[in-house]
């Protein structure tokens, strides 16, 4: 019942053209174990899993069956390894996403980042190095709980010209993207972030994944292992093909300037072809 899980699905449809049978695990891990026994007996080409969750029990029931898992982020701390197993990062490389938010704001140097180094500290230090390599520099502010945020936020006082939010479940709560909406438009410093909902609510812009562009993505790579009879262990783990840009236009004119941060923002997503979506 998600709506980025029914986009993808109907991406995989589209491209792949295979008949699907769609189970739900309901987030219910025995509910899961009985879904997979089922698959097993039944014996697909291939199956699509869906979130960490899916993907996971996938490894480990399905061994000899081919599985593309789409939807998992932060694969490193998933063992997705395995000669029946491909997939799709939901992560778009951290350099992609620092190039195209220094495209918007071209004289952008210093860059506040919130996280928790329990789930985000291999992030952030890639993050920095790629920073480094474009002239960026990375402050952070580490929290452990989402109610750490509001306080957290306000460390960046002076010091930041944007603040960028990385997929950390800690900092991307609904009221932690509140408190740094709030403090980021109270200050009037450009803040990135990553989601669409984050847009509409008022922060400047966001870059997502293109969710129904992974699931085609998913589907070439299914015909690739049904067609092709190439073998899952062959295939590396791709990363995402497409991205999804949103922009607030209030926000942006709070911030002054907005008819150039616009214009850079539209030109970008047409030269790239991704969608955007625009906010008022």
């Amino acid at each position: 019942d998600l709506k980025k899980y029914n986009e993808v699905l109907t991406g995989f449809s589209v491209v792949s053209k295979i008949p699907v049978v769609e189970y739900d695990m309901k987030k219910d891990a025995d509910r899961g174990k009985k879904i997979f026994e089922v698959i097993r007996s039944k014996k697909p080409a291939i199956v699509l899993a869906i979130g960490p969750a899916a993907a996971n029990m996938a490894r480990k029931e399905l061994t000899d069956i081919p599985v593309v898992f789409v939807m998992v982020p932060n694969i490193e701390k998933y063992n997705l390894t395995a000669d029946h197993i491909t997939g799709i990062s939901l992560q778009f490389p951290l350099k992609v996403q620092l190039a195209t938010l220094k495209t918007f704001l071209p004289k952008m140097r210093n860059v506040g980042v919130l996280y928790n180094p329990k789930y985000s500290k291999d992030m952030f230090e890639k993050a920095q190095t790629a920073a480094t390599e474009m002239g960026l520099n990375l402050v952070p502010s580490m929290v452990d709980d989402p109610d750490e945020v509001p306080s957290a936020i306000g460390t960046f006082a002076g010091k930041v010209d944007a603040v960028w939010m990385i997929s950390d479940q800690t900092v991307t709560t609904p009221a932690a993207v509140t408190a740094i909406t709030k403090w980021t438009n109270d200050n009037r410093i450009p803040f990135f972030a990553t989601g669409k909902k984050a847009v509409k609510r008022g922060a400047l812009a966001s870059l997502s994944p293109d969710y129904a562009a992974i699931g085609q993505q998913a589907g070439r790579l299914a015909n690739q292992i049904i067609t092709q009879k190439l073998p899952p262990k062959t295939i590396p783990i791709a990363e995402p093909e497409g991205l999804s840009i949103a922009m607030n236009l209030s926000t942006a004119r709070r911030l002054g300037d907005a008819c150039n941060m616009a214009l850079d923002i539209f030109t970008f997503a047409a030269t790239q072809g991704y969608p955007i979506k625009v906010y008022k």
